[in-house]
């Protein structure tokens, strides 16, 4: 069977479409599965059939978990739907972005990242357990010490994120909610954030990578725009794109060539590919080599879908390609 793969995805795209329109509980999503999963086992007639069904379940279940209301301390039983001034204490899990707007002719930039919460104290009330994510913005730059992976303190307004301004816009609401996020904290500044213990020394890997990255691209090159939109197109860094940067690329429908995608993965796998050949390495050893640095770049970039995609691709192709396995032609 060519392309085995194209039904796989149709069927779960299929469950995704289910969860949005219905959301049973994830208690009876579970029981259904797992009744269609003994029918698999018991009906070998019938199991191309109830492979279907099961893979239309997992995506259901899937989008059902990430937005349903499982845990007690979870932040839509706490907060409800009115916006709060909150402390809340968690782990950062990503490092801050820079975004850059404009006000007036000025440049003004904010710092935005995720935090995994554990605790929330409102101003009226004590510390009490919480569970969710939230989006975090603050007018400022946060300072070094701040990146995945550090217990964090912050004050500010907890709310909903807000709706789209006009119907057809983009919903950002939506998006952020199926991926399990409800809420967004906007804090004053940059002093309303506090480091909590164990305090971490070193960021991760990926963050130290990419610094090292813009510095050698940088290297010899002035720090103007070009420089910051060779980094947008090499390390998907997405400060450079201000009011005036992004705004042309937009218009002409040209932002897709600041994403990582197919081609750069490509291009690196090649790169690499050739590089061991002619270092006369084995067919198996190129793959094992190269398929985890291309993994290692997508997560050092941000894991874009994008380039998750191209990295599911490229590591079936490079896979096949070490193993010898034959090709379609």
């Amino acid at each position: 069977m060519k392309r085995p793969f194209v039904a796989v995805v149709s069927f779960y795209a299929l469950g995704l479409l289910f969860a949005e329109i219905f959301k049973p509980s994830p208690a009876a999503l579970f029981a259904a599965s797992f009744f269609v999963l003994v029918l698999f086992f018991v009906f070998k007639k019938f199991r191309p059939c109830l492979l279907c069904v099961l893979l239309v379940l997992s995506g259901w279940t899937n989008l059902i978990l990430h937005t349903a209301i499982i845990s007690p301390n979870d932040l839509r039983r706490l907060i409800g739907h009115e916006p709060e001034i909150v402390t809340v204490r968690g782990t950062m899990v990503q490092t801050p972005q820079i975004k850059i707007s404009e006000n007036r002719g000025s440049e003004i930039p904010h710092s935005l990242t995720q935090v995994r919460v554990v605790e929330v104290h409102e101003e009226e009330g004590d510390w009490q357990p919480a569970a969710g994510q939230i989006i975090v913005s603050t007018p400022g730059l946060l300072s070094s010490n701040f990146f995945a992976g550090q217990h964090v303190e912050i004050k500010g307004v907890l709310a909903r994120p807000a709706a789209p301004l006009a119907e057809g816009l983009f919903d950002d609401r939506a998006y952020l909610q199926a991926r399990g996020i409800f809420y967004e904290l906007k804090a004053e500044a940059t002093n309303n954030w506090q480091l909590r213990e164990p305090v971490l020394s070193l960021p991760p890997l990926t963050d130290r990578f990419l610094d090292w990255s813009r510095h050698t691209l940088a290297l010899g090159l002035p720090q103007d725009e070009t420089t910051r939109l060779l980094w947008a197109m090499t390390l998907g860094w997405r400060t450079a794109f201000t009011g005036d940067v992004g705004d042309p690329f937009l218009r002409a429908g040209t932002m897709h060539m600041f994403a990582i995608d197919g081609l750069r993965i490509a291009l690196i796998s090649v790169m690499l590919v050739t590089l061991l050949r002619v270092l006369q390495v084995s067919r198996a050893w190129c793959g094992a080599v190269a398929i985890p640095v291309i993994w290692f770049y997508t997560a050092a970039t941000g894991w874009e879908p994008s380039a998750v995609r191209a990295s599911v691709m490229m590591t079936i192709v490079l896979g096949g390609w070490a193993l010898k396995r034959p090709g379609e032609c």
